[in-house]
């Protein structure tokens, strides 16, 4: 099953032992920034500076999902080990890698695309030149 929405295509394959996600975020792709924190007398409050992005496009790929048959009930849709192989297709490769890998793998939580991070056991990452800017990210049971 596929599906397309302005930002985010899905398709998800499924048989009786295995499942295969695939998304494709289109647009330039976003590095998690480093905590920011404010400070107000004796209190400080940190706060994550691309949360509300992780958030929205979260939201996005669970509409996706809800689009080509998953059930929200069904979410997450990994619980067991996962291998995640992610291309990003940048506009600026002074991007560092593991910023652009980490921005994914903690939205994909928010999106309950698998239970937590720590059910991912393999990472393929790579990233090439773009004039527009994309993500493509395959979640592969192990």
């Amino acid at each position: 099953m596929t599906t397309r929405n302005n930002i985010v295509e899905t398709m998800v394959v499924t048989d009786a032992s295995s499942a295969s996600l695939y998304i494709n975020i289109c647009g330039p792709p976003i590095a998690q920034p480093r905590q920011r924190f404010r400070q107000l007398r004796n209190r400080r409050w940190f706060y994550n500076p691309a949360g509300r992005a992780s958030k929205l496009l979260a939201r996005k790929i669970v509409d996706s999902l809800v689009e080509v048959g998953v059930p929200p009930g069904e979410l997450p849709f990994f619980s067991n080990p996962v291998k995640v192989k992610v291309t990003f297709g940048v506009v600026n490769m002074n991007q560092d890698l593991d910023n652009l890998l980490k921005f994914i793998l903690d939205t994909f939580q928010v999106a309950k695309v698998y239970s937590n991070d720590r059910v991912v056991y393999k990472i393929e990452a790579e990233k090439c030149m773009s004039d527009t800017g994309f993500t493509i990210v395959e979640v592969l049971m192990i």
